[in-house]
């Protein structure tokens, strides 16, 4: 994409759920499943974000588009209108995706806890290959991301804890890592391992740490 595209696609990205504040505090904020009503109201902010966006004339064009289909599916099973493929703008397939993955690691007033990045990965590839995602923006994202996204936490086959830091395009499961806990558990000196180089280490699964410095390992 060309710098025009990209300024594009980020209005489109900041602005796609403006809807949302016009729906009513007691739904957004409700800390338990929402009932079918409420969640047709909750549909109704891609129609409430093209009305407003559209009042913005020095917007980007595309940008109240995106607001209104990003919530749409490949396969028609999305909203508000079910288009398929064809008739969903690329801006949107890209919004839709980023979307999705960051629904899914973010907290919810509704669920007791969100799901590790490594299982939201998981989520979208799952999505593409039923074709509801476009495949060719989840690799985009894989790409600069990994399977094990940056800034996630992984186990080693060694017994060490490390940190993602950067993805390898070439190979999403061996990303740049530093390692921040030994075998045993405790912390150790920060290594910065390329996965890719390394044949003798490994990711064997995601994990969870709460780290007193969210920066570690940066």
């Amino acid at each position: 994409y060309s710098p025009k595209q990209v300024s594009e696609v980020a209005y489109g990205a900041l602005l796609a759920d403006i809807g949302m504040l016009r729906i009513p505090d007691a739904i957004r904020f409700k800390r338990a499943p929402l009932d079918q009503t409420e969640q047709m109201e909750v549909m109704r902010h891609t129609l409430y974000g093209i009305d407003l966006l559209q009042l913005i004339s020095t917007m980007p064009k595309t940008t109240p588009l995106v607001a209104y289909q990003s919530h749409e599916r490949l396969d028609g099973s999305g909203y508000p209108h079910g288009k398929k493929a064809h008739g969903i703008h690329d801006y949107a397939k890209v919004v839709s995706i980023a979307d999705v993955y960051h629904a899914q690691i973010a907290h919810r007033p509704f669920r007791s806890e969100a799901l590790l990045p490594y299982r939201a990965i998981e989520e979208l590839l799952r999505m593409s290959s039923a074709r509801k995602l476009d495949n060719r923006f989840c690799r985009s994202l894989l790409s600069v991301m990994s399977l094990f996204p940056v800034g996630s936490w992984v186990q080693l086959n060694t017994g060490e804890v490390a940190r993602v830091l950067s993805a390898n395009s070439s190979e999403f499961t061996r990303p740049v890592v530093a390692v921040l806990y030994d075998p045993e558990g405790l912390p150790c000196e920060p290594e910065r391992v390329d996965l890719l180089n390394d044949d003798s280490r490994h990711i064997v699964s995601p994990t969870h740490i709460e780290p007193t410095d969210p920066l570690a390992g940066f």
